[in-house]
């Protein structure tokens, strides 16, 4: 019953990550990669998404919130421990990731679909112009680009290079 997801470098050193092992709430993690050190349980999560570091202790996350027992919305937090202040309300949001300015690249969940989507960090969502479906979008170091999966209609998935308005840039391969 362990799951164990989305590991990020904090630091040099130090790796981030979600797990659940089946008996207490899920939870954000933390362990140095140099050394035989316990984790560190740093707080409560939702659910096993990831929680992408921002400088310091801080994190930006996704996490489900539950409004009432037949209707799930996920939304973006930033936040250093349980306390998240929210940066989106209902908007259906995951798989943040975040640029060395705070812009934010996420996944918006939609009915059979999903969208690539740049935040602020006023929770402000603007859609690129994107077709198909998307996950797992990742800022490039210099963050003039972003790099996702992209789901075809035909049923194949392939890498691609998109800039910051979601123009393709490049198959990277699929």
């Amino acid at each position: 019953g362990w799951y164990a997801e989305a590991p990020r470098w904090r630091s040099a050193d130090t790796v981030v990550w979600v797990a659940s092992n089946g008996r207490d709430v899920t939870g954000l993690f933390e362990a140095p990669v140099t050394g035989p050190v316990a984790p560190v349980r740093l707080a409560r999560r939702n659910g096993l998404d990831v929680n992408v570091p921002t400088g310091g202790d801080s994190t930006v996350f996704a996490q489900l919130d539950y409004r009432n027992p037949y209707e799930v919305r996920s939304d973006l937090y930033r936040g250093e421990d349980d306390d998240g202040a929210r940066i989106t309300h209902g908007a259906r949001l995951t798989q943040p990731d975040v640029r060395r300015d705070g812009g934010i690249v996420a996944i918006e969940l939609a009915a059979g679909a999903s969208h690539l989507v740049r935040v602020t960090a006023r929770g402000v969502i603007t859609a690129l112009r994107t077709d198909f479906t998307w996950a797992e979008p990742r800022w490039s170091p210099d963050g003039a680009s972003i790099v996702a999966v992209q789901f075809l209609p035909t049923g194949e998935e392939r890498i691609v290079v998109v800039d910051t308005l979601g123009v393709l840039q490049r198959v990277v391969t699929g």
